[in-house]
């Protein structure tokens, strides 16, 4: 089961780890750990949801429960979580900003907060992509420079984050969906973020980006389309970074970051080793694989 957030030693162990490696990626790591201490504040004790009644019988050809329905989620409760985050975005990945013009960014943060707009379109988990919040936040911000819209979109996604991992940890603590089979998060529906290559066993768990649910999949076969022939699929890495894997499909041409704990000395994290290996994805990209455009990135 994913600890998540994780606590601040685990947070500044990494951070401290990945400066060593790459000193450019100082600024976006901090606001991480900043989004992880606000996150934190507010998960606290899971809410009193009857959910073994709602994943009763949950099987593999299910849809994700939350998919199904939708999540009503307030972002007028955590007004004071987005503003505070804003504040740590404008240090570390805005410095550039003026006081007048981060005075702007905070007005136009109040306005999304109180839009009906976007309050309806992230009740579903499927809106809730850094790239579909950014075109949303678009749609009714124009004014924002892309940098702006995606730091903007961020901020927003881990407020709703708080909704989902709330519900998410209760359901994992249960083990509402231990038989779970299918490529995409048994609570959100959202595709896995990565994978982690177990050390004791060498068995693929996957994690969602979103609500940060664990789940195993099968290790011979795509997890979006089912593909099991091992001459389509295959994985690369870069050289001196083996622990590093990007598995392949040349059927559907999806791709999969994948960790392998027992090439790695670290207690390592997920959310952390996404951020650190954009540049993975664009070499996918560049092969052909996955989506042809990522999301704005904020670093």
């Amino acid at each position: 089961m994913a600890i998540f957030p994780p606590a601040e030693e685990h947070v500044q162990a990494e951070i401290k780890y990945y400066i060593q490696k790459k000193s450019r990626l100082k600024s976006l790591l901090l606001f991480y750990q900043a989004m992880y201490r606000a996150q934190r504040k507010y998960i606290g004790e899971v809410p009193s949801i009857a959910l073994e009644r709602i994943f009763s019988g949950i099987s593999e050809n299910d849809e994700p429960i939350l998919l199904k329905n939708g999540l009503q989620i307030s972002l007028a409760v955590y007004q004071e979580f987005m503003q505070s985050l804003l504040e740590d975005a404008c240090k570390y990945l805005l410095p550039e900003l003026t006081t007048s013009q981060s005075k702007v960014l905070e007005s136009l943060l109040t306005k999304t907060i109180t839009d009906c707009v976007i309050a309806e379109k992230i009740r579903k988990p499927t809106n809730l992509s850094l790239p579909c919040l950014q075109s949303l936040l678009f749609e009714r911000q124009n004014s924002l420079t892309e940098k702006e819209l995606a730091v903007m979109a961020q901020i927003i996604r881990a407020a709703c984050q708080i909704e989902y991992i709330r519900i998410a940890q209760q359901a994992q603590t249960l083990s509402l969906f231990k038989n779970w089979q299918q490529g995409r998060c048994p609570v959100c529906g959202e595709k896995p973020m990565l994978a982690i290559l177990r050390q004791e066993d060498g068995a693929r768990i996957l994690e969602c980006g979103l609500c940060h649910t664990q789940w195993p999949a099968p290790r011979l076969a795509c997890v979006q389309c089912g593909n099991t022939n091992q001459d389509s699929l295959g994985f690369f890495f870069v050289p001196g970074q083996e622990f590093r894997r990007v598995y392949v499909c040349n059927d559907c041409k999806y791709y999969l970051k994948t960790i392998v704990l027992k090439e790695t000395n670290r207690d390592l994290i997920p959310d952390l080793e996404n951020v650190v290996t954009y540049f993975l994805d664009n070499v996918a990209q560049k092969e052909g694989y996955g989506y042809k455009k990522l999301q704005t990135e904020i670093n």
